[in-house]
């Protein structure tokens, strides 16, 4: 087996336990856990198993998100070593474009995630609701990066689409950027509310709005010709995550605001799954953007050579 298939199945892991992270992490918001334990990195003076961990509710869930930040770290940087094996140094300094730089994704995801359990120690230490707010967004960031590094390093990502040179149809690539932009500020509101109980009118006009532009792309994309197979697949999914994501919302609100015998139990379970399908939603896009602009090099490129002919 060689090593890009290792690359790309490090990097799926990758991306499949940022997942959970981001889940847990929310529930650990929608608990109020995030001052379970009052010290970081060591939780009540231990690293691995404070005493008692698994039997206050606040601290296992607390305690889990911090054990599977650093089971994400360790495959960040595993997958970080496994890019720089495929992609020779000297490739590397030579040529940092080449397949968008593999070595550049898997740095810049394991930065990331690295900021990521900074603002989350900052936070605790500080006792801080803004560094929380941040760390909470910031954990979808990463979680985008981790898919696109999977998407990226995938044997089949370069395959194009062979109708492309004879179609005039394609998506413009800006309007999946401006999808990935107002996605996260719609992220950003969600956590506003989420930390400060304000904003929610922003938050459901928002929520209004990302449905359109995901409608919109996800629509045009499957009606283009041009499209790569892959695209559309990320299209259908992101079709779908949306509607789950408009009833999941309004579930939470339900839930959070009776808080009757039905919202007691799942007061702390539906937000959490909430903020991870937007999560998801900002990864899939994103993905969805990069191959919108690898589209439209491949047309490019095809022109050009039917000129140069």
């Amino acid at each position: 087996m060689n090593r890009s298939v290792w690359l790309n199945r490090f990097a799926i892991a990758l991306a499949i336990c940022v997942c959970p992270l981001v889940f847990v992490g929310a529930g650990v918001t929608s608990k109020g856990a995030g001052m379970a334990f009052p010290d970081w990195p060591t939780s009540n003076g231990h690293l691995v198993n404070p005493p008692g961990w698994l039997r206050v509710d606040h601290q296992l869930w607390e305690h889990s998100h911090r054990l599977l930040g650093w089971t994400v770290g360790l495959l960040a940087i595993a997958t970080l070593m496994l890019s720089w094996r495929e992609q020779r140094a000297r490739e590397f300094l030579r040529d940092f474009s080449a397949r968008r730089s593999l070595v550049g994704w898997a740095l810049a995801t394991l930065v990331a995630i690295c900021i990521q359990g900074v603002l989350g120690g900052l936070r605790v230490r500080m006792v801080s609701t803004p560094l929380a707010l941040v760390h909470g967004v910031w954990g979808q960031v990463c979680l985008s990066l981790a898919v696109l590094l999977a998407v990226l390093s995938a044997p089949g990502w370069s395959a194009g689409n062979d109708r492309c040179a004879n179609e005039s149809s394609i998506v413009p690539p800006r309007l999946g950027l401006a999808t990935v932009a107002m996605i996260l500020l719609q992220l950003i509101a969600g956590a506003v509310l989420r930390h400060t109980g304000h904003g929610l009118a922003w938050h459901l006009v928002g929520a209004l709005s990302v449905a359109c532009m995901i409608g919109w792309v996800s629509t045009w994309v499957l009606s283009d010709p041009a499209s790569r197979p892959v695209i559309r697949h990320l299209a259908r999914a992101l079709g779908v995550l949306v509607l789950l994501q408009l009833m999941l919302g309004i579930g939470a609100y339900v839930v959070t605001s009776v808080r009757g015998p039905t919202g007691a139990r799942l007061d702390w379970l539906l937000p959490s799954v909430h903020v991870l399908v937007g999560a998801l939603l900002l990864a899939l896009s994103s993905a969805t953007t990069s191959g919108l602009y690898a589209s439209q090099r491949d047309r490019s490129a095809t022109k050009l050579e039917a000129v140069t002919a």
